[in-house]
């Protein structure tokens, strides 16, 4: 909220000192540069709502120089009235120079931080391709170099979470894929630390939670997740999935009808319909097992394959990851 406040204020009184100089200065030029960074604010402004948003440093770098251009006529106007009026004065020997000093100082720190996290981020997008070219192990290494340049780079976190989630899955020892998981788990962690609003992110860290046993705390995270994507039917699909796996019917069951009326998909109808049944029974209702459906299937086949397994959908969640 304060940093709300405070981006609002200097929007704000940005936008009308702009405003006002464009209508007051002689120079055309300077006219129409202020009174097109004012669209780009606004423009921008909306477009924040979904995209482009001011938390990410790049972001917000791009529309400082913008307003930087659009404010240097002013500045450039308040210049030439301080050398007319002379070299005296307080202001003039102390304010304005300590100022600029001040200034200089600031812009030396944001050049090194900005060195810090575009360095940290091109590591982490090397990683990025090294996985995509199934080299996990160089891969991994970058993502370490990435989190030790910049230790609040979630994503690096995230990636290397992501690649020990592939070497568990495809592990056969259990042993192995415990260790594995606490690993993945702890990288989630990290990543969750530092951005506790990426929906994916909470998602795969309440899986990792959920395989190592933490039952509660793993159906708390994927609860964050669906929460955060509201919209999304398979963040609340999945969510009934584990809830039902807990035995929580009645959990799971609010969860599945609130992904169908967001998605009226058939693996959601399919586990309303066996919820329904366990809890109107009052005992164990077999599952319906898995069955192979052939690659293609026509249209008079359809509702045998709606009562495919649950969990089809949880098994393409987890090789899709």
């Amino acid at each position: 909220l304060i940093g709300l406040l405070l981006l609002g204020t200097a929007w704000s009184y940005g936008v009308i000192r702009l405003l006002a100089f464009s209508f007051k200065t002689q120079n055309r030029h300077h006219a129409l540069m202020a009174m097109a960074f004012i669209g780009t604010a606004a423009g921008t402004l909306v477009h924040s709502f979904f995209d482009f948003q001011m938390y990410i440093f790049q972001n917000s770098l791009v529309f400082s120089l913008l307003a930087g251009i659009a404010a240097g006529p002013i500045c450039g106007r308040r210049q030439e009235a301080m050398m007319k009026k002379g070299p005296g004065g307080v202001r003039n020997k102390i304010i304005y120079p300590a100022g600029r000093v001040t200034l200089a100082v600031l812009s030396i720190l944001g050049l090194l931080l900005s060195l810090q996290l575009f360095s940290s981020s091109f590591l982490r997008a090397s990683a990025d391709r090294l996985v995509k070219q199934k080299m996990p192990d160089m891969a991994k290494q970058r993502y370490r170099q990435a989190i030790a340049i910049d230790p609040a780079n979630w994503r690096a976190y995230k990636g290397i979470g992501s690649v020990y989630f592939k070497e568990r899955y495809y592990t056969l020892e259990s042993d192995e894929k415990l260790k594995l998981a606490e690993v993945e788990q702890r990288y989630f962690a990290q990543a969750y630390k530092h951005n506790p609003k990426d929906a994916a992110l909470v998602l795969d860290y309440g899986k990792a939670t959920l395989f190592l046993g933490e039952t509660d705390e793993g159906l708390k995270l994927l609860e964050e997740a669906a929460g955060l994507r509201p919209f999304h039917d398979l963040y609340w699909i999945r969510l009934g999935m584990e809830q039902r796996k807990a035995e929580r019917y009645e959990e799971a069951l609010k969860s599945f009808q609130y992904a169908k009326a967001r998605q009226n998909s058939k693996v959601a109808r399919a586990n309303i319909r066996w919820l329904n049944d366990r809890l109107a029974a009052g005992e164990a209702v077999p599952e319906p097992q898995v069955q192979e459906q052939p690659v293609a299937v026509e249209p008079e086949a359809a509702p045998a394959k709606e009562e495919a397994s649950l969990d089809d959908l949880l098994n393409m969640m987890d090789i899709g990851n």
